[in-house]
């Protein structure tokens, strides 16, 4: 992580096997900052922007996800939605890496998500036809 104020490297996020496809950031209803990666090592990763230690990784998946973005429920659940090249975008709290039961035939680059408040998630790919997914949490 780099220091904006004085260009020094305060810390790096180590331990991928695999290059980083995508990251993307966000803030815990705890106030802790957290970087969320994805790689094709079929891991999503959650680390603490403090201190750059690891949270917890996210494995078990079936397919690599290439792409994550982070958003938050209208209840304050921060979530991470990943989705990759096959049709199986998903996501997942981002405070323990529970699965929410969010399955999506879609797949490609998420460009953003947004919750809407009946638990509704969209999201804004860049690939898969130029589609947008609209799907509501169990």
């Amino acid at each position: 992580m780099l220091d904006l104020k004085t260009g020094v490297m305060r810390f790096r996020l180590t331990g991928r096997t695999q290059p980083v496809s995508s990251i993307d950031t966000a803030v815990l209803p705890d106030g802790t900052p957290v970087a969320v990666s994805a790689s094709t090592d079929k891991k999503i990763r959650v680390w603490d922007l403090r201190s750059g230690a690891l949270r917890h990784t996210i494995t078990g998946l079936v397919h690599a996800k290439e792409a994550v973005v982070c958003t938050s429920l209208p209840d304050g659940t921060p979530v991470v939605v990943a989705a990759g090249s096959a049709e199986n975008t998903m996501a997942w709290d981002l405070r323990d890496g529970a699965v929410l039961p969010y399955r999506h035939a879609l797949r490609g680059d998420i460009l953003s998500a947004v919750a809407l408040p009946d638990r509704t998630l969209v999201l804004g790919l860049a690939t898969d036809y130029a589609t947008v997914g609209v799907r509501r949490l169990a």
